[in-house]
């Protein structure tokens, strides 16, 4: 009888958890991540989790400073996502239902969160983790678990130019560019925005750029 709890305990335990896959960013790109939920035993209607993130990562934030991060629309009921800087690279995510309502399906992207690599982040692997994961089920019963790390890879080059980061220098940048002065848009790459090298970005950056893409 005892080996079977421990082995059940051992199989939530490898069952429940959330994922992330490796993140890889260039100084001054912010990117979408994605953090799936890992259980086919069970549905939950809540959660609350730690994110540590190391030195020069950041959450990204909005054009109103608030912090960027969604749940996915297809797991969502009526949830109600919060997100708080507890403090230096420590973020709160929590999560819960007026109706208590359960997420639609148990395996798959779970929160997206934009990270953000400082424009002097060193290069090299870097460690995040999600620490202090609760997650509550409908009837109220909690569910902690271990804490999870995954790898943000902080690239050595900036493209210059490549504002939607896609590895290319092209029209596509020329259109996100402008787009992102007259407040159209973001940008995926804000810090290959600085085109002219000056420290805004301005309609002198778009010119600069048109120039860039010519001479290619």
């Amino acid at each position: 009888m005892i080996l079977a709890v421990l082995l059940a305990m051992a199989g939530r335990t490898l069952a429940d958890n959330l994922t992330v896959e490796v993140v890889t960013l260039k100084p001054g790109e912010t990117k979408q991540v994605a953090i799936s939920l890992e259980n086919p035993q069970k549905a939950y209607a809540a959660f609350q989790f730690d994110l540590l993130l190391p030195e020069g990562i950041s959450m990204a934030k909005n054009e109103k400073g608030k912090l960027t991060a969604s749940l996915d629309e297809d797991r969502r009921d009526d949830h109600t996502l919060n997100v708080s800087e507890k403090s230096s690279g420590v973020y709160r995510l929590m999560t819960f239902s007026m109706s208590n309502a359960d997420f639609y399906g148990t395996t798959g992207p779970l929160v997206y969160v934009t990270l953000q690599a400082d424009a002097a982040a060193e290069p090299g692997n870097k460690t995040a983790t999600i620490v202090q994961q609760v997650f509550t089920e409908s009837s109220g019963e909690q569910n902690k678990w271990n804490d999870v790390s995954f790898t943000i890879t902080v690239s050595s080059a900036l493209l210059v130019g490549d504002v939607t980061g896609n590895g290319v220098v092209d029209g596509d940048d020329v259109t996100a560019l402008a787009n992102y002065i007259v407040g159209k848009g973001t940008l995926a790459n804000e810090a290959a925005a600085y085109v002219n090298g000056d420290e805004k970005i301005d309609i002198a950056d778009v010119a600069a750029l048109i120039k860039l893409v010519g001479e290619q």
